[in-house]
């Protein structure tokens, strides 16, 4: 099956109407490109990749090794961007480009190519999957546009079942607010200090980080609601 047939058969998001793959390479394509990093954000972004892939910290490229490589990557890689790095060693330790390609243990510039390949190809397949999907809804009937209380309710069902925030959407906060159901000043500064207390063990970039608060502020409305008994939420 080709990464094409793939996509065409992902679920997609009632929220943006796009698949999960086309969702992560589509939020990848914002920030610093390779060509304007600096050494030290490029490094920062190898530590992370490091990370991700399981590479032991005793098989860290040395310090001449990790200016070679980062060398090689401005050399060859320029117009990516250091999100798109980041986004492209999550899919393949998700096992999205097919069988994971492993590094056993020696994180080499090879090694670093055929993940970014795999990455571009993945992005000119979904791409080309985009342009074909436009020319026919052309043809096709108006698509569903759904509400602002659809969106929020298939969020909040699903977190009366599973009770995690990080299954919730980011712009359900959004959605919350604009109909006045956003938390006051007071309230968001105790839940922001909550929530850097809860995810300062994690590695979070400050895009992503944010879009993680919406969906912590959001739990903590939901569970407000859950409280009170409401099934659903009328807005």
């Amino acid at each position: 099956m080709s990464n094409l047939e793939i996509s065409n058969s992902q679920p997609k998001s009632p929220i943006t109407g796009l698949t999960r793959d086309e969702q992560l390479i589509t939020e990848a394509n914002q920030g610093v490109f390779i060509q304007d990093a600096t050494h030290e954000e490029l490094g920062a972004c190898l530590i992370y990749c490091f990370s991700l892939t399981g590479l032991t910290i005793p098989n860290y490229p040395n310090e001449a090794g990790k200016t070679v490589l980062i060398d090689f990557i401005i050399g060859n890689y320029p117009s990516f961007r250091l999100n798109e790095v980041r986004t492209a060693f999550q899919m393949n330790a998700a096992g999205r480009f097919g069988e994971v390609i492993d590094h056993y243990q020696t994180f080499s510039g090879a090694y670093f190519g055929k993940v970014m390949t795999a990455f571009r190809k993945k992005s000119q397949d979904l791409k080309l999957y985009q342009e074909q999907a436009k020319e026919w809804n052309k043809k096709s009937e108006p698509l569903h546009i759904i509400s602002d209380e659809e969106s929020v309710n298939e969020s909040y069902q699903n977190y009366l079942k599973v009770g995690n925030w990080q299954f919730i959407y980011p712009l359900n906060y959004d959605c919350l607010k604009r109909n006045g159901y956003g938390v006051s000043i007071e309230e968001g500064t105790r839940q922001r200090a909550l929530f850097n207390s809860a995810a300062k063990e994690k590695t979070m970039f400050p895009e992503s980080k944010e879009r993680q608060f919406k969906q912590w502020l959001t739990a903590a409305i939901f569970n407000d609601f859950r409280n009170q008994g409401k099934k659903e939420i009328k807005l």
